[in-house]
């Protein structure tokens, strides 16, 4: 498995970390353990798999779904910015996220649209 800078990692003990720095000629990662860290790169989750930029994307959309009360309004956010995103072939892993969070909020609180289309790669 290859681990990104800002991906969670955990340490021997079980604590959670991020990864800080990656030294791919030794293969060896440098990650930060501290409370902030984890909190600041993790608030939304352990994400894994984005590339900085992406992740940087991510937190962003998903710091305003989060000021959003209204679980129906938290969904139609998030379609908004998923078909948003759509039009651009670079954004493609954030698309995923975006969808699996949108899902989390359809099952977490029990709604779901009677139409709605799940975008396939090919």
């Amino acid at each position: 498995m290859t681990f990104r800078v800002g991906d969670a990692v955990f340490a021997r003990r079980g604590e959670p970390a991020v990864v800080v720095e990656r030294d791919k000629v030794r293969d060896r990662l440098s990650v930060d353990a501290s409370k902030q860290a984890v909190e600041k790169n993790h608030r939304h989750g352990y994400i894994n798999g984005l590339q900085q930029h992406e992740r940087d994307e991510f937190l962003s959309v998903m710091d305003k779904i989060a000021e959003i009360e209204d679980p129906k309004e938290k969904m139609d956010a998030l379609n908004q910015r998923i078909t948003q995103a759509k039009s651009d072939p670079k954004q493609l892993h954030l698309i995923s996220y975006l969808e699996s969070e949108l899902f989390h909020v359809m099952n977490t609180y029990g709604i779901h649209p009677k139409q709605y289309t799940i975008w396939q790669r090919s």
